[in-house]
């Protein structure tokens, strides 16, 4: 079964037209700034937040859907780019934080921004570089935010995991204070 999405004002009509012109945009948290690229070419400002355009450098090769209608996790590439765009030391510790996917659609006249639609938010997760002839092949992968709340976590023996058991339960309330101490037989 699939959740229902439901598209933004505007949107629909702009589905109906004869010519309509789809587009990605990208919000990824790091560090030293929010980079913002869309999927055209140029330098464009979308809801008030410019966007840098990296045209068909831009793919998304994989989606996998939950039944539920959401993501577990997103893998988006740049081709293309000059080696030393992609600096870690540059980029910093990115991991944890948020990135997002949303699609929108460019009116007739290709200045009016229609939607945009969320298709993915989540943190960002890990990245992999492949460089052939000076240019590198960047691959981000994004994880949804509640993909780790659905999963199980293990139970430790402490005071926390166990009023989340038996709310109330002081069983393992002196856990830390024996912690380390030795015993005579």
């Amino acid at each position: 079964m699939s959740a229902e999405r439901v598209l933004p004002s505007g949107m629909a009509a702009a589905f109906q037209a004869r010519v309509i012109k789809l587009l990605i945009l990208i919000d990824a948290d790091f560090p030293a700034g929010i980079t913002r690229i869309w999927s055209g070419l140029g330098t464009r400002e979308f809801s008030g937040e410019t966007y840098r355009g990296v045209g068909a450098l831009l793919s998304i090769p994989a989606v996998k859907e939950r039944t539920d209608g959401g993501l577990d996790e997103v893998t988006v590439s740049l081709s293309g780019l000059d080696s030393n765009i992609f600096d870690p030391t540059i980029l910093g510790d990115y991991q944890g934080r948020s990135f997002s996917i949303r699609l929108g659609v460019l009116t007739g006249d290709e200045e009016t921004l229609v939607g945009p639609l969320t298709l993915f938010k989540g943190v960002m997760d890990a990245d992999s570089v492949a460089e052939s002839g000076g240019e590198s092949v960047v691959t981000m992968i994004a994880r949804s935010s509640d993909s780790d709340k659905a999963k199980r976590r293990p139970w430790l023996y402490s005071q926390e995991d166990q009023n989340e058991l038996h709310a109330g339960d002081k069983g393992l309330s002196r856990m830390t204070e024996i912690q380390g101490r030795g015993l005579e037989w």
